[in-house]
């Protein structure tokens, strides 16, 4: 954690933008988490004195990270927009192996992160983790669908 927070630090610095993947809490995070420009969090993401996802997007959003969001499987994902929650369907398809689909998810995010608008980013990550989830193991599917 603290090189992460060097890291972070560091990058804020050059004006770089800083993404976290929050799949659950770990001790730390309360002084990395302000200085993300996106977190996308998972729903088993429970900030200390949290006990809901509804929770979880409250807390950072009130530590003031521009964007958040949370996956939470084939559930919709939840992000923020012109201060308001949005939801945005996760492809359906078949699925044969979740294993290492939130790594692909934001592996893909930050790939598209820096070139497309906040939403759009998010729906290819998703239509990129969903594709990987057609296949046995993390790597067959790690491509563009």
């Amino acid at each position: 954690m603290a090189v992460g927070q060097t890291l972070a630090e560091a990058a804020r610095q050059r004006g770089l933008p800083v993404v976290i993947d929050a799949g659950s809490w770990k001790p730390g995070f309360e002084t990395l988490l302000p200085l993300a420009t996106h977190v996308i969090c998972s729903a088993n993401f429970y900030p200390p004195g949290c006990s809901s996802p509804d929770a979880a997007l409250s807390y950072l959003q009130h530590l003031g990270i521009p964007q958040v969001a949370m996956t939470r499987g084939a559930e919709p994902i939840l992000y923020n927009r012109q201060q308001s929650w949005q939801a945005l369907p996760v492809p359906q398809g078949p699925v044969v192996d979740t294993l290492g689909a939130g790594d692909i998810f934001h592996g893909a995010f930050c790939h598209y992160g820096l070139s497309q608008p906040w939403p759009q980013a998010l729906t290819l990550a998703a239509q990129v983790a969903s594709h990987a989830c057609r296949y046995v193991g993390p790597r067959p599917g790690c491509s563009t669908p």
